[in-house]
């Protein structure tokens, strides 16, 4: 069965965001929406930090931004007064919380109000951490409005909220066209590429010098970020002529995936770019968001561990493991790279294992339609 078909009926649904992690809390509930909007729902997304999301859909770019209408999501700007006093939005039948970001009271007042309560979910950060199969949709009553809310997990298990994956994705890529997309981007289709997209205090100068010391040609997509101008200005001070470099524009999301698309290595950062790599099947190595208390080095090898069940050779999955763990501590072993530079078809192998395992395990909006079903 489609995930349309699942949707029995169209439903009004409000989004909430609070920007925290750059484009991270953005990128995720703008791709939620348009997922949502795809699929025939009535979508409001009520954002606090416009010109971020603005970065992904140039069209919302304004001086005085109230309200405007992309890809039919209605864009609201979020109005700190709304979290102080009177809210004017009335509320949706289904009303989602990104990452725990707090709604007006007087919006969730408005919710006890009505006849048939709102379907209120509670969208959490991506995990593989094996205790979110048991919390997953999982009611938590308001301990003072008749409201339930409901928790969940995006993750790469079937208990999990899956993943957001639009219908047509596979074919998509299937269509691809790599030869011609990277000769738009001014790369030579016929280089390894390695996409670079990671936060700006990793270990940068120690990546450009493993990368100059690989004997072999690559060719290096630059993201347009900080961390990208930085590897960029490190590898021209060392000699590299062997190494091909190509800053890239600032891309919306359907971009985004058709880089993933011409790469053969993708470094990466935070969670929405993560879950991307993964459904791609490309070769990745996460740069996750650093936490002070290490829960993202939990939550790191909590997704490794699950990764080495596909894993068709032990011992250069224990490399890409322990590489991507010192990237995410701050060091580079260049030999450890070079390895996995010099095996990329074992790693793409398992690679693609994944992407079909987590594309099995179904999409978020089909998991939230048999939510809806079963309630």
């Amino acid at each position: 069965m489609t995930q349309a078909a699942l949707f029995s009926q169209s439903h009004t649904i409000d989004i909430f965001c609070r920007v925290i992690d750059n484009f991270g809390d953005a990128g995720v509930l703008w791709r939620l929406a348009r997922d949502f909007t795809n699929h025939g729902h009535h979508v409001r997304l009520i954002i606090d930090d416009v010109n971020t999301l603005s970065a992904l859909a140039p069209e919302l770019q304004s001086d005085h931004f109230s309200q405007k209408t992309s890809r039919g999501i209605q864009v609201l700007k979020w109005e700190s007064a709304w979290d102080r006093g009177d809210c004017p939005l009335e509320p949706a039948q289904i009303v989602i919380e990104g990452f725990a970001c707090q709604i007006p009271r007087d919006y969730e007042f408005k919710m006890s109000l009505m006849q048939n309560a709102p379907v209120w979910i509670n969208l959490d950060y991506m995990s593989a951490e094996d205790w979110i199969d048991e919390f997953n949709a999982l009611p938590s009553p308001h301990p003072n409005l008749p409201l339930t809310k409901y928790f969940w997990f995006p993750g790469v298990t079937k208990k999990s909220a899956g993943l957001i994956i639009e219908d047509g994705y596979r074919l998509r890529q299937e269509r691809f066209d790599h030869a011609a997309f990277l000769k738009k981007m001014g790369a030579d289709p016929d280089m390894v590429t390695l996409f670079f997209f990671a936060y700006p205090y990793g270990p940068i100068k120690a990546l450009a010098k493993a990368l100059a010391a690989y004997p072999r040609p690559l060719q290096l997509l630059l993201s347009a970020t900080k961390s990208g101008e930085l590897l960029k200005a490190e590898l021209e001070a060392l000699d590299a002529s062997h190494i091909r470099l190509v800053t890239l524009p600032f891309v919306d999301q359907e971009t985004f995936d058709e880089i993933l698309w011409a790469s053969d290595i993708a470094f990466i950062r935070g969670e929405d770019s993560a879950a991307r790599a993964m459904l791609s099947g490309v070769p990745f190595v996460w740069h996750i968001y650093h936490q002070d208390d290490d829960a993202h080095m939990v939550k790191l090898a909590a997704m490794t561990s699950k990764m080495r069940e596909v894993a068709s050779d032990s011992d250069l999955f224990d490399t890409w493991e322990q590489f991507q763990a010192d990237y995410n501590e701050g060091t580079i072993d260049a030999k450890a790279l070079h390895q996995l530079l010099d095996h990329l078809e074992q790693w793409l192998l398992w690679s693609h294992w994944w992407q079909n395992h987590l594309h099995e395990n179904g999409a978020m909006s089909q998991k939230f339609a048999e939510f809806l079903k079963n309630r």
